[in-house]
């Protein structure tokens, strides 16, 4: 059993930046939305904050701004069709050059009412 994801949950892209994680409101856990798999459009990493940047060294990177892919989210709960979020999902984001994915780095739940598998 792993602790769900909240739009409280503390995570990062790879290369440091806080990411915003959205969530419906559908279910919520001490009135905090829990982060289902749909939710991840709305997902965002602020421009500016990503150390993934382009350099004389690396002409071609470019920063995290978005995920654009989930694996790792609850096989048995789900809010209006849709995973929930666990602690300890991967992600790939939209960085250049692109990789395999990347586990969500110092992610915490930072809630402990709520366990799935």
């Amino acid at each position: 059993m792993s602790k769900t994801l909240t739009r409280a949950s503390a995570a990062l892209c790879p290369h440091g930046a806080p990411v915003v994680l959205n969530g419906t409101g559908k279910l919520t856990i001490n009135g905090v939305p829990v982060v289902t798999e749909a939710d991840r459009a709305s997902w965002s990493i602020a421009p500016g904050t990503c150390s993934h940047i382009k350099s004389n060294a690396h002409p071609d990177w470019s920063p995290c701004l978005n995920v654009i892919s989930i694996s790792g989210n609850a096989t048995k709960l789900t809010v209006n069709g849709s995973p929930v979020m666990l602690e300890g999902v991967t992600w790939q984001t939209d960085a250049l050059p692109t990789s395999d994915d990347t586990p969500l780095q110092q992610c915490a739940a930072n809630q402990t009412l709520l366990t799935a598998m």
